[in-house]
């Protein structure tokens, strides 16, 4: 699983556009040198993990300075051994950071599921860990999926992604089994 990148802070900034504005935005990044990345289109599905009161989601809704938040994120529809992703997720002062380490999807999920990281997974895995423990343990909450086009400027650290078609679903965490059948939300 190398190769990825398992540390970076960014800042990010959301807004909801129509396709036009999309198609329009997009014209105007091509015009300014923005290339797509090799992965540039892509299904995206992530499990979120929350206390059994929903205090992360709680939390996050309320828009604090400071947030956090952990997920199991995959691309496209995987299998068992497709590679997945264990992400710590924060946001203060309007910086995203994550740090996320890489395991065969089965064993992600084996390891959230018994709350303790494998040692192969090292520092991030011992802070994965250590979320865990400060909530109680936490569990399956959300399954999202949507499908991602991004254009970079990778000289310049610019990157912008559209996403469209987002789909939810609250039970049924199995990334591998019908992830475009999500319930749109």
């Amino acid at each position: 699983m190398s190769g990825y990148q398992s540390v970076f802070a960014r800042v990010e900034k959301k807004f909801f556009l129509d396709e036009i504005q999309c198609e329009k935005i997009s014209d105007a990044l091509r015009a300014q040198g923005f290339d797509r990345p090799v992965f540039g289109s892509a299904t995206i599905q992530s499990i979120y993990y929350d206390t059994a009161d929903c205090l992360l989601a709680r939390r996050s809704i309320a828009r604090p300075p400071y947030k956090e938040k952990l997920r199991l994120r995959a691309y496209g529809t995987p299998d068992r051994d497709t590679p997945a992703y264990v992400e710590i997720k924060k946001k203060a002062a309007g910086i995203v950071y994550k740090r996320r380490t890489g395991l065969p999807l089965s064993e992600a999920v084996s390891a959230l599921s018994r709350g303790s990281m494998p040692a192969s997974c090292g520092q991030i895995g011992r802070e994965i860990d250590w979320f865990i423990r400060l909530y109680g343990g936490l569990r399956p909450s959300a399954l999202i999926a949507y499908e991602r086009d991004a254009w970079e400027k990778p000289a310049e650290g610019l990157r912008v992604p559209f996403d469209r078609d987002i789909r939810f679903r609250v039970g049924d965490f199995d990334l591998a089994v019908h992830a475009l059948d999500a319930v749109a939300g």
